[in-house]
């Protein structure tokens, strides 16, 4: 088979490989689409230092190809989509229905060859059915939608309830989306970035905020009559917008972190303060998966996506065949289009 294999110099050779023979419990996936992600490109960056997974790749739909003997939930020529996460289903947390807290998982892409190839091989656990009414290229991005999915759930977002998005990447709009479906009264987004402000209105944010040109604290007092935010929800990373959650939230409301923790990550008094002063309930949101194993986001996603309440298809931007995997990966990189996806499509 033709498979992207990424080299320590931290680019991309297209070069023919084994094709990988399903095992007993195995389905062997044609790929017809495969997604960029962030964690990609970071494995690019770091091409050095990342696991030996010479081909890199999560998150993909395609066509089952083959089946081991043991398959019986799965048949050749199903269109499917891929879970990448592979529990060890031994260890406690397995072993108690967590497996989204295995501390021995493993993932396509990191730890053994991912989609960015023909061919990929995965557990029949780890493929989901689809009808015909998703594309393939929709289904490619059906796990950021079902972490996005994990999310908003946690935070329990009620109708009529405020909700302010810190990061309006192509995640912190795939939040929006979800949002729009709880019934959310007022979606406030926050950024820098001029784009990703006019984009996020497209998904559904009934306000803006521009981090470098106004006062967070004047707007949000404007648009809450002086009570804050219901929810907070930081989808960057950024230590300004991690601690404006805690600023900006209203006395008793829910504060949601998805970002990872700056190395320098400091808090100002005022910030902690409110942490036990206002009773905030703050939560982690790490996980793309719940009980039983994938979990209600992966079926409540897909059904959004054919009931055309979720729109996928609104974030690719680019297409690429395997062939052009560098220039693909070249693209993505550009932060001028960091709220939208490219895409790559294995020809066959």
């Amino acid at each position: 088979m033709k498979a992207a294999l990424l080299n320590d110099s931290n680019h991309f050779v297209v070069c023919q490989t084994n094709k990988p023979v399903p095992q007993e419990k195995e389905v062997l996936i044609k790929v017809k689409a495969a997604s960029i992600c962030d964690s990609d490109i970071k494995q690019l960056k770091q091409a050095r230092s990342r696991p030996a997974s010479p081909i890199i790749g999560h998150e993909f739909a395609g066509i089952v190809a083959d089946i081991g003997s043991q398959v019986s939930q799965v048949k050749i020529g199903d269109r499917v989509a891929g879970i990448p996460f592979l529990p060890c289903g031994s260890c406690a947390d397995c072993q108690a229905d967590n497996q989204h807290w295995c501390e021995h998982s493993r993932k396509i892409g990191t730890h053994q060859n991912g989609c960015f190839a023909e061919y990929v091989v995965l557990p029949e656990e780890n493929v989901i059915g689809l009808g015909d009414k998703i594309s393939f290229e929709e289904a490619a991005l059906l796990e950021p939608l079902a972490k996005a999915a994990h999310g908003v759930k946690l935070l329990e977002v009620q109708a009529g309830d405020t909700v302010a998005v810190f990061g309006l990447n192509t995640f912190g709009l795939m939040n929006i989306q979800w949002l729009r479906q709880t019934g959310a009264k007022r979606i406030i987004g926050l950024d820098t970035d001029g784009n990703n402000l006019w984009e996020a209105k497209v998904h559904g944010v009934t306000n803006t905020i521009n981090l470098l040109r106004e006062s967070i604290d004047k707007r949000i007092a404007q648009l809450t009559n002086g009570q804050g935010v219901d929810i907070a929800l930081e989808c960057t990373g950024s230590s300004l917008a991690e601690e404006q959650c805690l600023l900006i939230t209203k006395k008793g409301g829910t504060i949601g972190y998805y970002g990872m923790a700056p190395s320098n990550m400091m808090l100002r008094q005022q910030a902690f303060e409110n942490i036990f002063r206002r009773e905030y309930t703050i939560k982690g949101l790490w996980n793309t998966y719940s009980a039983p194993f994938p979990g209600e986001e992966w079926t409540a996603s897909l059904a959004l996506i054919e009931q055309k309440k979720l729109a996928p298809q609104q974030f690719i931007s680019h297409r690429f065949s395997l062939e052009d995997i560098q220039q693909a990966f070249d693209l993505a990189m550009d932060e001028n289009i960091s709220n939208q996806r490219v895409i790559v499509v294995p020809k066959g």
